[in-house]
């Protein structure tokens, strides 16, 4: 079962990166006083790439929920739902030291 939380609960949402499939932000989890991650699936006008984004999104969602208590990976939630725009995004932990293809590009040299 995947927890669910009020997207309102979530503050000071700040774009980090559009990825593959989705958009990226932090934002502050307004009840816990903690910083997060939101990825949403980002909205696409051709319904046949929106479909796919969809499917890897909850692709994703269900790894992290299998794996998420293991030490070396950043928890999962849940899940928050925005019913202004009916999105909703994954809740991850915030892991501060920026994004592990830096950090991998960075070790490399």
């Amino acid at each position: 079962m995947i927890d669910k939380f009020d997207h309102d609960k979530f503050i000071k949402r700040e774009l980090i990166r559009e990825g593959g499939f989705g958009l990226i932000y932090s934002a502050e989890w307004d009840e816990r006083r903690e910083k997060v991650i939101l990825k949403y699936v980002k909205s696409n006008s051709n319904i046949r790439k929106f479909i796919e984004e969809v499917r890897n999104f909850n692709k994703e969602m269900r790894i992290h929920q299998m794996v998420s208590d293991h030490d070396n990976i950043i928890p999962f939630y849940g899940m928050a739902q925005d019913l202004n725009n009916q999105q909703f995004a994954m809740v991850l932990q915030y892991a501060d030291g920026g994004a592990c293809e830096s950090i991998l590009n960075t070790t490399k040299t």
